[in-house]
């Protein structure tokens, strides 16, 4: 087997006016430095992957059919959570949409409220999220707020609902949700993440017609909605490197690092016209963000930056036949999933 190249340049630059010291790391990757899952669990059924998330170890995936599957080799081979160590299986299962960890616990939301959530990726509890009922939860995250964690799942019609310190609840119903009332036609949430502000815990929620949100205290409220200027539908947000980035359609990308205050930069970048953005990672690890895009005839595209603001991208024609629906980064390697079960990992 032929070894494959990827070239680091590794340039250090000094900001003096900040006095701050970053080591930016240029990475070219090409599709040649993914490799499938040859035993990927979700290649029988043709299930779309809806969601990766990790704990930097272990690797968690979960579809739109219902299945879990957990590696521990960084996304190499998998393994399927079967019923048996499924506590409280709901009748029907769940249609998962999206997947996420943090402080200890992976939560995974599903359609009509329905969620799950393990400590290990591998023995799961499952349960509804009843201010989410019966609408779909399309996004959750995990974080901690003055000493407690917090737990946000969000979805349609503009619902988010919280737990404090266990996913098990008792979920506390969004009361005012900037994004529309629960009794009404809201409007659509499609990601919520969670960083730190100058060490302060913050919740980003975005969604339709380009509006976001923010959660930043137990009362409930989340103050906003406001746009980050534009129209435009925001699909994913993420956090890293001391900024959230929130994607979208019309390749809309927007950067802050203080949200709070409702100041976002546009950025435009040539290398992907006027692509609809699907989904943003990071990799901690490099510090580098991963983005998620398609071609015209519905091929997809992945870029990298350091920054969010100058992107590479490559066509991953070779590797998916539709699309890449999921992205997630383990300590050693960048993991895909999409359509039809196919999932890879990088070198």
């Amino acid at each position: 087997m032929k070894k494959i190249k990827i070239f680091l340049i590794i340039i250090l630059i000094v900001f003096v006016n900040t006095a701050c010291y970053f080591t930016n790391v240029p990475i070219y990757p090409s599709a040649a430095a993914f490799h499938h899952v040859q035993d990927s669990p979700f290649r029988q059924g043709g299930e779309r992957i809806t969601g990766l998330a990790t704990d930097g170890d272990i690797a968690v995936a979960v579809s739109y059919s219902g299945t879990i599957a957990w590696s521990e080799d960084h996304g190499i081979s998998w393994h399927t959570v079967d019923t048996e160590t499924i506590v409280n299986t709901l009748p029907g299962g769940i249609r998962f949409n999206a997947v996420t960890w943090g402080e200890g616990y992976f939560l995974a939301g599903g359609d009509g409220g329905k969620a799950a959530y393990s400590k290990d990726g591998k023995i799961w509890q499952q349960g509804v999220i009843g201010p989410m009922s019966p609408k779909n939860i399309l996004t959750v995250a995990i974080g901690e707020m003055r000493r407690q964690i917090v737990f946000i799942a969000a979805g349609n019609d503009g619902r988010i609902a919280y737990a404090l310190n266990s996913p098990e609840g008792p979920w506390t119903h969004v009361s005012n949700s900037p994004f529309g009332d629960r009794h009404n036609h809201g409007e659509t949430i499609n990601s919520v993440v969670y960083g730190k502000i100058k060490g302060s815990g913050i919740f980003v929620a975005v969604g339709e017609n380009g509006k976001y949100a923010v959660l930043n205290d137990f009362s409930g409220e989340m103050y906003g909605p406001t746009t980050v200027g534009t129209r435009q539908n925001l699909n994913s947000v993420i956090f890293g490197n001391e900024r959230f980035i929130s994607v979208g359609d019309g390749a809309t990308i927007r950067i802050s690092a203080d949200p709070g205050n409702y100041r976002w930069t546009t950025i435009r970048d040539h290398e992907f016209g006027m692509r609809p953005f699907l989904t943003i990672g990071y990799n901690p690890n490099i510090e580098y963000f991963i983005l998620i895009s398609k071609n015209n005839d519905g091929t997809p595209v992945v870029g990298f930056s350091p920054n969010g603001e100058n992107w590479s991208a490559f066509s991953m024609a070779s590797h998916f036949v539709r699309g890449i629906s999921a992205v997630v980064c383990t300590r050693k390697r960048i993991i895909l999933g999409g359509e039809d079960g196919m999932m890879v990992y990088s070198n």
